[in-house]
């Protein structure tokens, strides 16, 4: 709509609107007179731009019309994005649930420490964050698509560092502090593959930084006491 606004076409149409408002308000007086049929000044604003009339220049003829539909995004993104937001924390649920991080034990090779899956309680959410985002990939441009998967993301990171990485009652050994490294870069890999390279780990920054200390701490903590 802002490309069109200006288009040499319309910005003829939008002189020739002003000259016309211009004309109708001098010759006869206040603004709520017709301007063409049954349509008032304040009417023809109403539905292109509240700039109609404006001696001080500006607007364009699809203003009104650009307007609505940017708040017709704004609300379409926002109900997409809770509506996604609150499946990923149900399907989550049952991840915030378990507390296997002290009592996991070390590999028996570095290859079976290369090759860790993710935990079989985080195969729901993957699985329902990867059909969400495949699809609104195909349905979006890049621009709602990122702002959309952030506010998800931030959310799961929310969750994932309130359920998993900060309670006392939680403790990690080595592995524990590896297998949950790895179930964050699982999500991170599917944010990846659908909004942008790296995209999972910015939207995750704070979770990030978390996971280089517990690794560091070789597990040996954890939790938030």
């Amino acid at each position: 709509m802002r490309d069109w606004s200006d288009d040499v076409f319309f910005l003829e149409l939008w002189e020739e609107l002003q000259d016309r408002v211009r004309a109708n308000t001098t010759s006869q007086g206040p603004k709520h007179r017709n301007l063409a049929g049954n349509m008032t000044v304040e009417h023809v604003a109403d539905k292109t731009s509240a700039a109609v009339g404006n001696e001080e220049g500006g607007g364009a003829l699809f203003d009104e019309t650009a307007g609505a539909y940017r708040r017709l995004r704004v609300r379409t993104e926002g109900v997409i994005t809770d509506t996604f937001v609150q499946q990923i924390r149900s399907a989550l649920s049952a991840y915030g649930k378990i507390n296997p991080w002290s009592a996991l034990s070390s590999p028996l090779s570095e290859g079976d420490e290369l090759h860790l899956a993710i935990s079989a309680e985080l195969d729901a959410p993957v699985g329902l964050l990867s059909s969400y985002l495949s699809f609104l990939a195909k349905a979006l441009a890049q621009a709602p698509l990122r702002r959309i998967a952030r506010q998800v993301v931030l959310a799961m990171q929310a969750f994932l560092w309130d359920s998993v990485l900060m309670p006392s009652y939680h403790r990690f050994s080595y592995m524990g502090a590896k297998q949950f490294g790895r179930d964050v870069r699982g999500i991170w890999e599917v944010v990846d593959r659908f909004v942008g390279a790296g995209q999972g780990k910015v939207g995750m920054r704070r979770l990030a930084e978390g996971l280089v200390l517990l690794e560091l701490d070789g597990g040996g903590g954890g939790g938030g006491g």
